[in-house]
């Protein structure tokens, strides 16, 4: 139903704003992101005024995703962080949300865990990546 702000006496961002908790309580309870929300657009973008882009470090990551998504996971966020003390038990492979943590800190973990793998394997030299 549209709410007029003329007979509520509200401004109109104070309605939005109702509207949207209302929204973000549904989704929450009926555990339901619509699906317009749920299209994202990963991009990788190289930092500014560096020379060489080899390494991971040097590029940052973005995700493009619709508004209504990233308010609610800030809301969510918000909640865990200050009510639920998330970052006492996030497991040790999340690398998302936190802090301290970079993309280039779970490809650095990736790759450690390729590189001990294949010398379990008792590779040739030619196939370790070793020359």
């Amino acid at each position: 139903a549209v709410v007029s702000t003329q007979s509520t006496g509200m401004k109109a961002e104070d309605v939005l704003v109702l509207l949207l908790q209302k929204i973000f309580q549904k989704s929450y309870i009926f555990q339901h992101v619509p699906s317009t929300w749920r299209t994202s657009r990963g991009l990788f973008l190289p930092k500014h005024g560096k020379d060489d882009y080899n390494l991971c470090k040097l590029f940052r990551t973005i995700t493009l995703a619709p508004i209504l998504l990233k308010l609610q996971e800030k809301l969510i966020l918000g909640n865990l962080e200050l009510d639920q003390k998330i970052y006492e038990s996030l497991n040790v492979s999340q690398f998302g949300f936190r802090k301290g943590f970079s993309t280039e800190s779970a490809l650095h973990r990736l790759v450690h865990k390729i590189e001990k793998r294949m010398k379990n394997l008792n590779l040739p030299s030619e196939y370790s990546g070793r020359h």
